[in-house]
């Protein structure tokens, strides 16, 4: 984030949830090497932070680093600046700063509720949309009960920032494209020009916590009509879940070594600098999930999500498009003209697990495009009856995950042998209405080719906690084969996958009921 802000020299920097410091150590590694010297800026690397312990960890590596001043304060940093100590409100005032970087405490559970506190944000109140039709949202008089520090932190930041000053922050993802939260983005877009959105693993922060976040950089300035900012996605992050570092490996399994004969870290974060130096040098010619060039105006619906705009994906599609042998169709065209119908399962509750014989089927039961053959949780017939008329379970139904963390695209057929069922909600039926076009083991195998998958990992979104495809799987374009042969063999096999399976799950069922 220090090397995306580019400090220069004499600029001031500030955190204002500076914890013990580590944004502003970076900053000042980073400006001794920007002025190849030994020295460090004085009074230019402020901080806050309101645990007292981390405020004095912060000043006392920065004093090893060569500060002669105090310049980390311990204050609550939302609160107005008039409950703070005469010494921060004299060396923190507002719009003084050229670059502010940080990632702030977020999250649900750490709720701010101050009416003290929220009036003083424009966020603090609650926002409305002005009609069905409009996409704008307009600030009411009304304060919120509550809102995530996160959303407080973002105006925060713009009000330590002086005009034409850069911004740094990490956000969960979900402030990136949920529609109840496009009043935050579209708030930050009327007072700033977007530099770059970086997306993070959702391994990034693990084994601490595995919230999906991303990096969105600003300048402070009136945006213009239209401009090109930088994305990028980084999937590697240099460990794995538990923290354990990740190399590089050749294709015999050896690590690949550096010319110093180090093991070099499979990480993303080093390729995205390259990139956006190159973007912001005009140089940035070839674009790819490690960095491309985005229009403002090529926005849609305030999504600022770099996966849902991947170009990886883009040219994928022109390749298939290309070689003429499959023709791309939207799920939206085939929902339109009545080719296909997508509805959804049921919550039931789980008072009810463990009542009947009656499979309650979750998104962990579809397996291998078939359905666990003895799921955990089951109903009673008295349950079942209540849902069989609104789920209307039929054969050669397709089961698609619409909502979930991992398991977002998973697919399975009922069967003959599956029809009495319930569905969860987390889960999408699809059912083939006109098999003129496509049938539905051509869907079954399209929804589970690499290209589709892709693409649902692109406009899966995190809502709150869960992720979620949402409506977006009407934007999704599946492949089906235009030689009218290769499509009737290729349903063939699928077919016969299924009936294969089918007979299979019956077996092992009779066999264990012969004691």
């Amino acid at each position: 984030m220090i090397r995306i802000l580019d400090l220069q020299e004499h600029e001031k920097i500030i955190d204002p949830a500076c914890v013990s410091g580590g944004f502003l150590i970076e900053a000042a590694t980073y400006d001794r090497k920007q002025q190849n010297s030994e020295l460090l800026q004085e009074n230019t690397i402020f901080g806050i932070d309101k645990d007292q312990f981390l405020a004095k960890i912060a000043n006392i590596y920065l004093a090893i680093l060569g500060t002669k001043r105090k310049s980390i304060y311990c204050e609550n940093s939302l609160v107005h600046h008039s409950e703070w100590s005469s010494e921060t409100i004299e060396n923190i005032p507002k719009e003084h700063f050229d670059i502010v970087v940080t990632n702030p405490p977020f999250g649900t559970k750490i709720p701010i509720k101050s009416k003290k506190t929220l009036e003083q944000y424009e966020l603090g109140f609650k926002w409305r949309k002005n009609s069905h039709s409009s996409q704008k949202w307009h600030k009411t008089k009304i304060i919120q009960d509550k809102q995530p520090p996160q959303v407080l932190f973002i105006e925060k930041c713009l009000n330590l920032l002086k005009k034409g000053g850069r911004m740094g922050i990490v956000l969960p993802d979900g402030l990136f494209g949920n529609p109840s939260n496009r009043y935050i983005l579209q708030f930050l877009l009327e007072k700033t020009k977007i530099i770059a959105v970086i997306s993070c693993s959702h391994i990034t922060f693990l084994p601490h916590t595995h919230t999906k976040t991303s990096l969105l950089f600003l300048e402070k300035t009136p945006p213009l009509k239209d401009y090109s900012f930088f994305m990028a996605i980084a999937d590697n992050v240099g460990h794995d879940k538990n923290g354990k570092p990740l190399y590089f490996l050749d294709k015999i399994g050896n690590h690949l070594l550096n010319s110093n004969n180090e093991k070099i870290i499979n990480d993303d974060f080093p390729k995205i600098i390259k990139s956006y130096q190159k973007f912001r040098n005009n140089k940035l010619n070839k674009y790819s999930r490690l960095g491309f060039s985005f229009q403002f105006s090529d926005i849609k619906n305030f999504i600022l999500i770099p996966e849902y705009y991947n170009p990886d994906i883009s040219t994928q599609l022109n390749s298939i498009r290309e070689k003429n042998e499959f023709q791309l169709i939207s799920m939206k065209f085939l929902l339109d003209k009545n080719i296909i119908n997508i509805t959804r399962g049921h919550e039931i509750g789980s008072k009810f697990y463990g009542t009947g014989e009656i499979p309650f089927i979750r998104t962990s039961d579809l397996i291998n495009w078939e359905l666990n053959i003895d799921p955990k949780k089951k109903v009673s017939r008295e349950i079942f009856n209540l849902y069989k008329k609104k789920q209307d379970v039929q054969a050669n139904d397709i089961l698609l995950v619409c909502d979930g963390t991992f398991l977002i695209g998973k697919t399975a057929m009922i069967t003959e042998n599956d029809t009495q069922i319930i569905i969860q909600s987390h889960l999408k039926k699809i059912r083939v209405l006109n098999r003129e076009l496509l049938d539905e083991y051509i869907l079954l195998w399209s929804l589970n080719t690499d290209i589709v998958q892709s693409q649902i990992r692109s406009k899966t979104f995190i809502q709150a906690t869960i992720s979620t495809l949402g409506n977006r799987i009407e934007e999704i374009m599946i492949p089906i084969p235009i030689d009218a042969k290769q499509k009737r063999e290729l349903s063939q096999e699928i077919q016969q996958i299924i009936i294969t399976k089918m007979k299979l799950k019956k077996r092992i069922q009779n066999s264990s009921n012969l004691i």
